[in-house]
């Protein structure tokens, strides 16, 4: 018997300024799940409206107030008749083999599913990356719309009205860090006022003070860091998330086994958080201690196939082990199942940034899953020697 269900109907959402680069990739990737596309500019000087106007089938101007949840909103508002919203930013796109996977986790959604999630890797000019699962897909009702100004998500409406929120295996790619330098500090600088803005109505709030710290990594005012995530754990020191960020400022730090007893302690809070076990991984690969990170990688994937980067971290104790041909294999494996790990932008590698590598979620030395896999295959091919010096040299 043939399924006659009707597909869901599904709106895609954007809130743009000045996106002129990355818009109409992120739109045209849209358009391979969504019925229709709404477009928000909040006050674009470049070709962003135009770019909408040509791709998308509402364009709408929303000067921005300083509250992203207000354009989202406005966005929201504009809808209509839907089953599910899809909201992305401009810097974000689905991929072409992530489109049945979400297809499947929003027509197998049950009826107390609210919200669904995609596990997002977000892209640096290198190829280096760090992730987040982020809660991208809702159901269309009046009563869901975005709260807090900045870090705004739509979480807190699904909650009240008991709306469950459930993980789907597709990945979504952000190269919105791909952008020069200069730009991302900026931007940086930007929502970190906001941040502030948003802590003085909220200052309890663990997490966002924990994204404090996080940020301040990118200055490399380290001490500053610590500090405000030692506060935030001082806020909630039953949070995961609170405790992963402070192992992150940690790593960040130089304080590398401090930083592996923190995502160790998140991971007694949280037991099975597999991103939280591939970060311990990370820091026992730093450490030399390879057959323990290789043993950890593995339950990684076990746990939480979605999490491909594990599968290249595998690759890279492979690598720094000096069986080339084991590495080339998992690297390869990781690229054919999500090609996007292969982007990287050649001027990107003339910058002098060396603080980003920090966020990586492998080892600072990771150099993009490109170099690594022409490393590994030029080993094996023997055109290419490697100088052995020590096991963490090699990665």
């Amino acid at each position: 018997m043939s399924d006659t269900r009707t597909p869901p109907r599904i709106v895609g959402c954007v809130i743009a300024k000045d996106e002129e680069r990355f818009l109409a990739d992120s739109l045209r990737s849209m358009r391979q799940i969504c019925d229709e596309l709404i477009l928000v500019d909040t006050g674009s000087h470049d070709s962003t409206r135009a770019i909408g106007e040509q791709l998308a089938d509402q364009v709408a101007d929303f000067p921005f107030s300083g509250d992203f949840s207000e354009a989202r909103n406005h966005a929201l508002s504009l809808v209509g008749d839907a089953d599910w919203v899809f909201f992305l930013d401009a810097d974000e796109r689905l991929h072409t083999g992530q489109v049945e996977p979400l297809r499947e986790a929003i027509e197998t959604a049950g009826p107390q599913v609210g919200g669904i999630t995609l596990l997002r890797y977000n892209f640096f000019p290198t190829g280096g990356f760090y992730t987040g699962r982020e809660l991208k897909v809702f159901r269309s009702r009046p009563q869901i719309r975005y709260e807090r100004k900045i870090n705004e998500s739509v979480k807190p409406a699904l909650a009240r009205d008991n709306w469950g929120i459930v993980h789907s295996s597709a990945l979504l790619t952000h190269i919105g860090h791909a952008r020069p330098r200069s730009e991302r500090d900026a931007k940086a600088i930007r929502y970190m006022s906001l941040m502030h803005e948003q802590l003085a109505d909220q200052p309890d709030d663990a997490v966002l003070t924990g994204y404090i710290g996080l940020n301040l990594r990118l200055f490399g005012r380290f001490d500053e860091a610590v500090q405000w995530s030692e506060k935030a754990l001082g806020i909630d020191g039953t949070n995961p998330t609170v405790w992963a960020f402070h192992g992150h400022v940690l790593r960040a730090a130089g304080k590398a086994e401090e930083a592996r007893q923190a995502y160790e302690k998140g991971l007694s809070l949280r037991p099975g958080d597999a991103s939280l076990k591939n970060m311990v991984g990370v820091c026992q690969t730093a450490d030399g201690d390879l057959d323990a990170a290789d043993r950890t990688f593995a339950e990684v994937i076990e746990t939480e196939p979605t999490l491909l980067h594990a599968v290249i971290n595998r690759g890279v104790v492979a690598q720094a082990r000096g069986d080339y041909a084991q590495a080339e294999a998992f690297f390869l494996d990781a690229a054919r199942r999500f090609p996007p790990f292969l982007t990287e932008d050649a001027v990107g590698r003339l910058e002098v940034d060396p603080l980003h590598p920090l966020y990586f979620e492998t080892v600072t030395g990771y150099a993009g899953l490109a170099h690594h896999l022409a490393f590994a295959r030029g080993c094996r091919e023997g055109w290419l020697i490697p100088e052995r010096i020590d096991c963490r040299a090699a990665v």
